[in-house]
């Protein structure tokens, strides 16, 4: 059986990687991404026989390769999307919480605005590098959000994440928890 050529940017395969490794149904990346679910699965054929391969070979070099990564190398993005849950929903928010990004956070948080949830949990454990503009960001859409008698926390951060929130003193801004079971006692307890 011969697979059709998808002929998508890096970036498109990047991110297909990242979500299949967190194990997001290929369905859900398809949609995400906009892009045909055939292509989805193709890749993701072609990346297990990949690592299958790598796993054998088990190379010295690709061993010293990632211990000599730097974080300049990630190339700046941001991920987010929605998983809704009965009651409440996740936002999983992946990448770059940067100024470069702040436009695209604020336009997803905005529209989040407009749900008829009762709560939002911000999943925050992919979130690689985190600044003030974005920590804002999200804060201001947290006060946003619970002045129309909702709740909203930082869910799950990413050891970047609570580093800042350390560094800065900024626990006391916004309610974090580590489960989703957490997150629910709060918000429906």
């Amino acid at each position: 059986m011969t697979h059709k050529s998808y002929n998508f940017p890096k970036e498109i395969y990047h991110r297909i990687h990242w979500y299949a490794k967190r194990n997001v149904d290929p369905q859900t990346i398809a949609n995400t991404l906009k892009i045909p679910l055939k292509a989805v699965k193709t890749f993701l054929e072609k990346l297990s026989l990949e690592e299958q391969n790598f796993e054998k070979k088990n190379f010295q070099t690709n061993i010293k390769a990632q211990s000599s990564f730097k974080k300049d190398e990630i190339k700046d993005f941001l991920d987010i999307f929605r998983y809704e849950k009965t009651r409440y929903a996740v936002i999983d928010i992946g990448g770059m919480l940067t100024e470069k990004n702040i436009e695209k956070l604020n336009q997803e948080l905005t529209k989040l605005l407009t749900t008829n949830f009762k709560a939002i949990a911000l999943k925050m454990s992919d979130v690689m590098m985190i600044d003030e503009k974005g920590f804002n960001a999200i804060c201001a859409f947290c006060e946003a959000f619970s002045k129309t008698n909702r709740f909203a926390a930082i869910l799950d951060p990413s050891l970047e994440v609570e580093k800042f929130l350390e560094k800065f003193g900024q626990q006391s801004k916004i309610y974090i928890f580590g489960t989703e079971s957490a997150f629910e006692q709060k918000a429906f307890g």
